[in-house]
């Protein structure tokens, strides 16, 4: 689980660099949480933009077992290696987080397998061959296409003709 703690410091010195380290206590002790025998801090160092800023600092920690407790923040403020500020009250209500036991998802059902449609029939693509054939001397295409040649070739010559007669006259 993650806490985020957003530290509202004032009188900060733009351009200094600073530190702000947190620590959890469990609300019901008064103690340090400790997660595997470990306290559980974040700390966040930043250089100060404003004299006042909002900082946040991150926990990440195993909560699983902390259903139902409260969780204070304690937060000091370190300039250099000098603490300037410090906020430890288990009272704040603003530094307490409630930890919600998650709630145990409901078994499922078994599901009801789902029925594979049946693949329709469609019947295969005919493949057609064609192939294109090469004129050959002697087909009846020839004569068709011979003429069609004559007849371009005397018509481009005949405006050529034309056009050449027209200069001269002009």
């Amino acid at each position: 689980m993650t806490i985020d703690d957003v530290v509202h410091a004032t009188g900060l010195i733009v351009g200094k660099t600073y530190t702000v380290k947190g620590q959890l206590y469990d609300k019901a002790t008064g103690k340090a949480l400790l997660i595997n025998g470990k306290p559980v801090t974040g700390e966040t160092t930043f250089v100060a933009k404003a004299s006042v800023q909002d900082i946040t600092v991150h926990f990440a920690f195993d909560g699983s077992e902390l259903g139902g407790h409260d969780v204070v923040v304690f937060e000091d403020l370190y300039l250099g290696n000098k603490k300037i500020a410090s906020h430890a009250d288990l009272n704040d209500k603003d530094q307490t987080v409630h930890v919600t036991t998650p709630k145990t998802p409901e078994t499922p059902t078994t599901p009801v397998t789902p029925v594979t449609p049946s693949t329709p029939s469609t019947p295969a693509p005919k493949t057609v061959a064609y192939q294109a054939k090469m004129p050959q001397t002697g087909d009846a295409h020839d004569n068709v296409l011979a003429a069609l040649g004559v007849a371009l070739v005397a018509l481009v010559s005949g405006f050529a003709g034309f056009k050449i007669y027209k200069k001269r006259q002009a």
